[in-house]
């Protein structure tokens, strides 16, 4: 649904799509009139079986918001925090400053971890990719979003977790794209594998890597941390890029 109830049709590229898998679909932006949010109503999602051929469709919740005047205070321009910060590790140091970290973890067991993605600059983002280990498979995978407005939800992201020296965790880059946000010292280029648009090649990218920790570093009460030297050290793992 779009302006005053009318339908609006998003349409994806062709792409394989396994069970439990999650696509999103940038949608146009309505800024027509909007100056409310429209919404939430359910979104039908249709497409193909790859064997059986056969049409399948889901309903999701969808809601439609009007364009942030700049200058904004967002709702969520103070985000979610995890309940250990030393839990989400950034393991490279770029130029180009973050005003709170992207990533905070909402739930972790020893296997998989939860976490959310925010837009950490006081702007509009032009595209944002985003690389980790399925919860599925463990297989790589490579996502986008564009443009990563200032003011839009955060992305929910679960990962799978790799053993480490003494909790395990998970590899997780992030790239930002924008000529305006990222520092022009910084040369960050996203990987083929994530797919990139052409026209992204010619526009800024900085790329931040995380150790995002599936079991908490933090120690419980009365228990003595046992993580601090591991995140010191590095768990000897390194970045999923490819």
């Amino acid at each position: 649904h779009g302006l005053n109830a009318s339908t609006i049709d998003i349409t994806g590229g062709s792409e394989k799509l396994c069970p439990g898998d999650e696509k999103y679909i940038e949608g146009p932006i309505v800024n027509d009139g909007l100056d409310a949010t429209e919404g939430p109503v359910d979104a039908t999602v249709t497409g193909k079986g790859e064997t059986s051929k056969q049409e399948v469709s889901a309903k999701d919740s969808a809601a439609v918001k009007p364009p942030v005047p700049p200058g904004t205070l967002c709702s969520n321009a103070n985000p979610a925090t995890s309940n250990c910060p030393g839990d989400v590790l950034l393991m490279s140091e770029q130029a180009t400053e973050f005003s709170f970290n992207p990533i905070a973890i909402m739930s972790q067991d020893s296997e998989t971890v939860t976490f959310t993605i925010s837009n950490p600059f006081m702007s509009d983002v032009h595209a944002m990719y985003y690389q980790y280990a399925t919860a599925k498979t463990g297989n790589s995978r490579c996502d986008s979003l564009s443009p990563f407005t200032y003011c839009q939800d955060p992305i929910t992201v679960t990962a799978n977790c790799m053993k480490g020296l003494s909790h395990s965790l998970a590899i997780v880059d992030v790239w930002f794209v924008d000529n305006n946000v990222v520092d022009s010292s910084d040369q960050g280029t996203v990987p083929k594998c994530c797919q990139p648009d052409e026209g992204d090649a010619n526009v800024r990218a900085v790329v931040y890597s995380f150790k995002v920790y599936c079991e908490s570093t933090c120690p419980s009460t009365g228990r003595r941390n046992l993580g601090e030297s591991s995140i010191k050290h590095g768990d000897g793992l390194g970045s999923l890029q490819k």
